[in-house]
């Protein structure tokens, strides 16, 4: 699998060594079985770029991207229908029990939000990684675990086993990632006999791990330095695919390093990429369990990654904007550069490049990507989406993802605000902020920290074009929008007084919006304005970002005409609820079900007394949404085969008959 780091990406598996030998010391007389062929050419695998698809998206979620001194990246802003495996990064093995471990304070409640996320893409998988370079550092208390683990006895090594499907099952990972970095490296304290032990302690762990239905992969490097103490043929048989670590090749780390040097170069040279998968080839590992990619070199820490030679995909976006930059393409080694002030140089990807290692990766008939690290996206998601579009990948978002076929939905046709953190589904498109295309309509009201709601319209229709309007320097916000447009929506985001309206053109997606206004507030909760006869809702904040009306008043939405529009029926409240501290109840998060639209929102303290169903009564903190999902259209009933289909014609003909005569 290629990774991409700062963002750059690619998967890929392996085959069948003995030893490794590099490119340099291979010549005419090297025989074929140490690994390298002499002056033979590497046979490797040909696919079809148009026809040979990347199905597997790894991302790596760092537990520290939580606590970064900025842009921080909270679980639920992990972008939605992009991945299909995630890896926590990283879990931790107690050097004296072999007992699976969290690897820092404060990650368990990670694990459990981020398993969470599979609630909104069921397919999806959560895995856990185990390693890192800093676990095999000499400063830490376990340099030489993972070597005295895989040359233990099968009885220790069991109580490793038990010990992390325990863990597994507790918080509900699917898979695990094996991260030895590196057998026998320099600098490390592994053993020459690393090189057979790890096979056959991946064999026993695979074992084990086939009594869950678990997941395991492994992490490689690129390089001859360190690949060559990993027996790569014996190795492959019981892993599902390699992370190959296709990133880093260059940076800050390489000064006095007489291997690599403090080289000026792509983190993600694809030239370097093609040549580190050649020694893979030359092992005749199978194509389709490969993946990875990245990129990256800079002096000076960056205010949020605080690590020289890092900074984050939304560091770089920062900086381009601040520096008034152009990028520049390298075409041949796919990554992109930019350059300010008098000595700071960054390489990184984004959706141009990522295309071209795409490209490459299919060529290779590579199994997926590997991206390190997802957590360095910013919050629009932007990076995952665009290597989504370069994949050629449709988003894993909606009913209609999830093999069952599409129905329309009456809501189909119009704009909506998403829930918080999720992102727009297929057959929907982010609507720009004034046009603009680095910036999207989003708004945080009623969200976690962090967290946005973000307007999305069908893409099969004219999309508007809106903007936040009412804003004034001094935070007296005065809202409302222009004529000929549509508000949809309300902040009070950088308002001391008053509220932002999300403003639109008129466009078909918009039309529901154009018939109906809100009431400025009042005592009665159903009073509409002259003109406006049709009630829908009230809600002390109207559409969510209004001023809250004083107690005991309230806002009507109202439309003009006979009725209501059909997009506002069929309409009622509801919440996303979270258990909290006892004294604080349950947390509740404006939230709409898949394919209705949200037309009101309201939060405070103790706002859910006597309300619908559907909202807990003992919601002491958050918010509700008012969801409308249109006309009334019943789903089609679909099964696996005909015998399904005729047991439910009887048993419908049965409970009718039964009914009638119970009737009589």
């Amino acid at each position: 699998m290629l990774s991409i780091r700062l963002w750059t990406v690619i998967l890929f598996l392996l085959g069948n060594p003995s030893i490794l030998v590099s490119a340099s010391e291979c010549d005419a007389s090297t025989p074929c079985n140490t690994g390298c062929c002499g002056n033979k050419e590497v046979e490797r695998p040909s696919c079809s770029v148009d026809s040979h698809k990347i199905k597997r998206v790894v991302g790596y979620y760092e537990a520290w991207s939580n606590t970064r001194a900025c842009n921080t990246m909270p679980p639920l802003l992990v972008p939605q229908g992009v991945y299909t495996h995630i890896n926590f990064a990283f879990a931790s093995i107690d050097p004296e029990t072999f007992q699976v471990i969290p690897a820092a304070a404060g990650d368990e409640a990670l694990y459990k939000t981020l398993n969470s996320l599979k609630f909104r893409e069921p397919q999806m998988e959560v895995w856990l990684s185990i390693g890192r370079s800093s676990f095999d550092n000499a400063n830490k208390p376990t340099p030489t675990t993972l070597s005295d683990l895989a040359r233990s006895d099968i009885i220790q090594q069991n109580v490793f086993f038990s010990s992390l499907a325990i863990f597994m099952l507790t918080y509900g990972f699917t898979g695990v990632d094996i991260d030895w970095e590196y057998p026998v490296a320099a600098n490390r304290n592994g053993r020459p006999e690393d090189f057979e032990t790890l096979p056959k302690f991946l064999s026993n762990l695979r074992s084990s791990l086939d009594d869950y239905g678990y997941g395991l992969s492994i992490t490689i490097p690129t390089s001859f330095r360190y690949l060559q103490h990993f027996d790569l043929a014996a190795i492959e048989p019981p892993v599902d695919w390699f992370n190959l670590q296709s990133y880093d090749l260059h940076g800050a780390w390489g000064i006095g390093d007489e291997w690599n040097g403090a080289h000026l170069n792509g983190h993600t040279n694809l030239t370097e990429i093609e040549t580190a998968l050649d020694l893979v080839w030359r092992n005749g590992i199978d194509s389709s369990k490969q993946a990875g990619l990245r990129l990256r070199f800079r002096g000076e820490p960056g205010q949020c990654s605080r690590q020289t030679g890092i900074l984050l995909n939304s560091e770089i976006a920062e900086i381009i904007r601040e520096e008034s930059l152009e990028p520049v393409l390298w075409k041949e080694a796919a990554v992109k550069t930019i350059a300010w002030g008098t000595d700071q140089w960054v390489s990184f990807d984004d959706k141009d490049t990522f295309k071209l290692k795409g490209d490459f990766a299919k060529s290779q008939c590579l199994g997926g990507v590997m991206v390190w690290a997802l957590s360095h996206d910013d919050r629009m998601g932007t990076n995952a989406y665009g290597l989504a579009e370069a994949l050629g990948n449709p988003l894993r978002v909606g009913k209609e993802y999830y093999n069952k076929p599409v129905v329309e939905k009456p809501q189909a046709k119009y704009c909506r605000w998403g829930n918080c953190g999720e992102e727009c589904g297929n057959g929907f498109t982010h609507v720009r902020r004034d046009g603009n295309r680095d910036e999207h309509m989003f708004d945080g009201t009623g969200c976690p920290k962090g967290s946005v709601r973000t307007f999305c319209c069908p893409n099969n229709s004219p999309v508007p074009t809106c903007q936040w309007s009412g804003h004034r320097p001094s935070g007296n916000c005065k809202g409302g929008c222009a004529s000929g447009q549509v508000e949809v929506g309300s902040t009070n985001r950088a308002c001391h007084n008053g509220h932002q309206a999300a403003c639109c053109d008129a466009t078909p997606s918009t039309a529901p919006w154009s018939k109906c206004n809100w009431s400025d507030c009042q005592d009665d909760d159903d009073t509409c304005t002259p003109g406006y006869p049709n009630f829908v809702v009230s809600s002390s904040t109207g559409s969510g970002g209004m001023e809250n009306c004083r107690s005991g008043k309230t806002r009507s939405y109202c439309c003009q005409g006979d009725a209501a529009p059909e997009a506002f029926t069929n309409c009622e409240w509801y919440a996303r609820t979270t258990h909290t501290e006892a004294d604080h109840g349950i947390l509740c998060t404006s939230s709409c079900p898949l394919n209705t639209i949200m037309v009101a929102e309201e939060h405070g303290f103790d706002i859910f007394t006597a309300y619908s169903k559907n909202v807990p009564q003992t919601c002491k903190i958050g918010g509700r949404s008012f969801c409308c999902s249109g006309p009334s259209v019943s789903d089609p009933v679909y099964y696996k085969d005909h015998s399904a289909t005729d047991f439910d014609n009887y048993l419908q003909k049965f409970l009718k008959a039964y009914k009638r005569h119970d009737e009589l």
